[in-house]
């Protein structure tokens, strides 16, 4: 979910399954919109977890457009609605449904393609990762190679016709909970709410297949750590809009 120079990352899950309903009804039809109430805020996409390769995350993931550059400016909006009442009509109290694992602020890298918050895709790539040495080894001089990898990588994937759009972010500020991976990358996949496991294996395919220049992640040599690997299936976007039209649209 790229174009903005910054998007705000939010992992969390419902705190019982059968609080799962009322936990999605908020987020999706209460929470993405308030939040978009925020300056700078274009728009926001949540997405549920459905195929992971590598290493383990909560189910529910959200992404929030942020048109400041500065990651701390990006926060410092968010806070405003709270604090100066912004939304106190608009926003209701979620209650017991939902614990919030992490939220952090990115700030895009690069991108690739045609990612379109607008036009939200019917899933998403999600890769953590930090930079590696080897053996374990690890460190901010590696930076520099990881992303240049990076870029390779996305180009690859972006030849695939399951790709429409890729977006590689650094960490700028973690926000609250544990310190997520120092880099994100989000691949936005032209396909409907299908099996993403077969979705996996064509990507695979085609990046074993010699279409591709670089053999991302079955390299052993890459400056590239992954931390995590998993296709998320979109679940609600919104864009931004007014206290009186979201009021208008609920019918208040």
């Amino acid at each position: 979910m790229g174009t903005s120079p910054t998007v705000m990352v939010v992992v969390t899950q419902p705190k019982h399954p059968l609080t799962e309903a009322q936990y999605n009804a908020w987020y999706s039809d209460n929470h993405l919109p308030y939040v978009l109430l925020s300056e700078g805020f274009p728009s926001a996409g949540r997405f549920r977890q459905g195929h992971v390769i590598k290493g383990k995350m909560t189910p529910y993931i959200a992404f929030y457009q942020a048109d400041h550059a500065d990651p701390e400016a990006a926060q410092a909006a968010y806070a405003a609605i709270s604090r100066e009442g912004i939304g106190d009509r608009w926003n209701e109290s979620p209650g017991n449904s939902l614990d919030i694992d992490w939220w952090a602020y990115y700030q895009k890298v690069s991108e690739t393609g045609s990612p379109d918050p607008a036009n939200p895709p019917g899933a998403v790539l999600v890769t953590f990762a930090h930079p590696d040495g080897g053996r374990g080894a690890t460190g901010l001089f590696l930076s520099d190679e990881l992303e240049a990898w990076y870029q390779t990588f996305m180009a690859d994937l972006q030849a695939s016709p399951r790709v429409r759009g890729s977006t590689l972010y650094r960490l700028g500020l973690p926000a609250g909970g544990p310190t997520p991976s120092r880099y994100l990358s989000v691949h936005e996949l032209d396909c409907d709410q299908e099996d993403l496991a077969g979705v996996h294996n064509a990507l695979l395919q085609h990046m074993t297949s010699g279409q591709a220049e670089h053999q991302q992640a079955i390299e052993p040599g890459s400056p590239v750590a992954i931390d995590f690997w998993g296709y998320y299936n979109h679940i609600a976007t919104h864009l931004k809009a007014s206290e009186d039209e979201l009021l208008a649209r609920r019918g208040d």
